[in-house]
């Protein structure tokens, strides 16, 4: 017994970590477009672009908001079990199904019926699942061909969620990049591997005063680094082949070796506070929550 209960927990602290996984990759993934519609909105509303990089930014802001519908979607496809039985038994009439889900309706209701019952079974089913959010819907050929009952429940269930504050050596905030003094002459290194995010940060920035250069990656990040160490990084975390804690790790590394030291900005759509104390842990100063406003 004690075994047993063992198995369980394990695979129940493994299908919640699945969870929360999966959680952090899907604010990422749906929070990457957005920062970048909400940025290029906030210059546009500022008019801080000639024509060309206005029209640049309005097919930035459409294909962004085209990419976030199509993980829309994804999602919603994604997102519910169904729970399909079917059988080869008396089936049903067709003037039937939209009514077995009614109470007390059966298929024979005469007095030389051969299946007992009150008519309740399917009802409850229906009170059940649609209780849990979900819904289901029977098919039958016809009679004597049997039938095929679907249950449609969803998978996840929006859980509101309070981060508590930040314990010491850095924070998180949502603080409007509009209350940042001017930064001029500043300059910073802005890491991200999605372009639009790049030249969004770029801009906005620009436009404080500061003297941006952008890289892809990780490792064009450090070369630049070492060509000329810029006043303040501010880098992805989610990127392929170096990511954002990496990429720390060794600016710290060469801070340790002689470099001066730089501030840095970790921009994420990994939220939350676990996200937020490993991104700390890694040399960061500050954890800045995807969308985020350059204005």
């Amino acid at each position: 017994m004690l075994e047993r209960e063992h198995v369980w927990r394990q695979q129940a602290e493994a299908a919640n970590h699945a969870k929360d996984e999966f959680l952090a990759m899907l604010s990422h993934e749906l929070c990457t477009p957005l920062t970048s519609i909400l940025g290029w909105a906030a210059i546009l509303k500022h008019n801080a672009l000639n024509a060309e990089k206005t029209a640049q930014a309005i097919n930035i802001i459409e294909a962004n908001a085209r990419q976030q519908n199509a993980l829309i979607e994804d999602l919603r496809d994604a997102h519910k079990a169904l729970i399909i039985v079917t059988d080869n038994g008396c089936g049903m009439k067709a003037d039937l199904i939209p009514h077995i889900f009614e109470r007390f309706k059966q298929a024979d209701s005469s007095m030389s019926r051969s299946y007992n019952g009150l008519g309740l079974g399917l009802a409850i089913v229906r009170s059940l699942v649609e209780l849990h959010g979900g819904r289901v819907w029977a098919v039958s050929a016809d009679e004597q061909q049997g039938s095929t009952f679907t249950v449609e429940l969803p998978l996840i269930e929006p859980v509101e969620t309070v981060n508590p504050p930040p314990a010491g050596g850095g924070r998180e905030t949502s603080q409007s990049a509009a209350n940042l003094p001017l930064l001029i002459e500043l300059r910073i290194l802005v890491v991200d591997d999605y372009e639009a995010i790049r030249h969004m940060l770029q801009s906005g920035l620009a436009h404080h005063g500061a003297e941006v250069t952008c890289a892809g990656n990780g490792r064009e990040a450090l070369q630049i680094i070492n060509d000329t160490p810029p006043d303040l990084l501010i880098s992805d975390i989610g990127m392929p082949d170096m990511d954002g804690l990496e990429l720390i790790k060794h600016v710290r590394r060469l801070s340790a070796n002689g470099l001066p030291f730089i501030p840095a900005i970790a921009l994420t759509g990994y939220a939350g506070a676990e996200n937020r104390d490993r991104v700390l842990a890694a040399g960061y100063q500050l954890h800045l929550a995807k969308p985020y406003d350059v204005m």
